[in-house]
């Protein structure tokens, strides 16, 4: 048989170092405490 099924195809996009911050955190993905909890706050990027 044959099915439709909802989706929604999303465009990927690679992260890094470089837009981490704006792809993560900025994006709502997650919170910048969970992201940098293991680094120490004086090397968290600027916001």
């Amino acid at each position: 048989g044959k099915i439709d099924v909802p989706s929604v195809l999303l465009t990927p996009v690679a992260v890094d170092a470089s837009n981490m911050y704006d792809v993560i955190i900025k994006d709502g993905w997650h919170k910048l405490e969970d992201v940098y909890k293991n680094v120490p706050k004086d090397q968290w990027p600027e916001q």
